[in-house]
């Protein structure tokens, strides 16, 4: 039997809005701060298909606009988007997966930004469905997918330029 007390529910609907309100304000804050200090680099990172408001605020923050890194191989593995192998000798083959030590936030908005980008970035829609084609589960795909933005962000960052579907593609294939 569920006994639900009114006064309950609305106080606690209450709480939620004002969680809700909070929340939302501090998210508007941060973007002030992150286009006050960095709006160059957050508007270029914006231009890539799936990086939203969000991930762009993110990215600059944790990265220190990208001086934190030498290469997006760093920023991946720093997010904990690297791939790990369970090997020891010939004894013990593990089931693979991420190394999940890092920025459990950052990899909760990348994969929000993955389903995205499997739809409408054209080369992270390419590898999402070569690899499931492929027979990888979705999930997987998409754990390639976050990385693919990660290296597409990083190009962008670094080289404070408008993404280029074409350009920036072409040097993450050849590096």
């Amino acid at each position: 039997m569920k006994i639900q007390n009114k006064k309950v529910m609305l106080s606690i609907k209450k709480q939620v809005l004002s969680l809700d309100k909070l929340i939302e304000n501090l998210e508007k804050e941060a973007e002030k701060l992150i286009t006050d200090n960095s709006k160059l680099l957050y508007e270029k990172l914006r231009t890539i298909p799936s990086i939203g408001r969000k991930s762009a605020i993110m990215l600059i923050a944790i990265t220190n606009e990208f001086k934190n890194f030498e290469n997006s191989k760093q920023l991946s593995s720093y997010i904990g988007i690297s791939p790990r192998i369970y090997q020891s000798g010939t004894s013990v083959n593990g089931k693979g997966g991420i190394c999940k030590m890092g920025m459990g936030q950052m990899r909760k908005i990348l994969f929000m930004a993955s389903l995205t980008a499997s739809r409408h970035n054209l080369a992270c829609k390419e590898m999402f469905n070569r690899l499931v084609e492929k027979g990888k589960p979705k999930k997987v795909a998409l754990v390639a997918v976050m990385n693919k933005l990660v290296k597409q962000a990083f190009a962008v960052g670094t080289k404070l330029e408008n993404y280029n579907e074409t350009k920036f593609n072409m040097e993450i294939k050849l590096n």
